[in-house]
């Protein structure tokens, strides 16, 4: 099994996320963007890293697999914004994941946590650990176990953490 941790959106804040990751101790750790240091520093942290659009290093898109499913990191600027129309947003995600054969996608930007598991896709956003705008402006991030191929939690209480 593999304990995969993901987090979006740490805007600078190398403390916050080196404390998690000691904390939760992944096999796999992912950064949706916006991590806003050296790009060379970020990735003595994390396994897999997308650029956002506040950073100037990186890759903007990366296509990886984890024991054999299909997964898309990608910061989330890229997509329409849909003028705040979070269910618009959400059902273009999903359609982009299906279109792209994806097994998983993972953004951030929004800094709401955000996790749907539809057709066997998990579209997932960790939300933000800096300047969080979910209801209760509390940090999240997210963790999924992956395990012969399957992900084995699907719920967003299952999946996505606060501190």
């Amino acid at each position: 099994m593999k304990k995969v941790l993901i987090m979006s959106d740490t805007h600078g804040d190398k403390r916050l996320y080196k404390k998690i990751l000691d904390k939760e101790n992944p096999d796999i750790s992912i950064h949706a963007g916006d991590f806003c240091c050296d790009f060379d520093d970020i990735k003595k942290y994390f396994d897999y890293i997308v650029l956002g659009n506040n950073d100037f290093d990186g890759p903007e898109i990366l296509d990886f697999k984890i024991e054999g499913l299909s997964i898309r990191l990608m910061h989330g600027h890229q997509f329409p914004n849909f003028l705040g129309n979070q269910l618009k947003r959400n059902e273009y995600l999903l359609n982009y994941a299906k279109d792209s054969k994806l097994d998983i996608l993972i953004t951030g930007h929004t800094h709401i946590e955000y996790l749907n598991f539809e057709d066997n896709i998990l579209v997932l956003n960790p939300g933000s650990l800096i300047m969080p705008r979910n209801t209760f402006l509390k940090p999240s991030y997210a963790i999924i176990n992956i395990d012969n191929g399957k992900i084995l939690n699907t719920t967003f209480e299952q999946v996505i953490k606060y501190i």
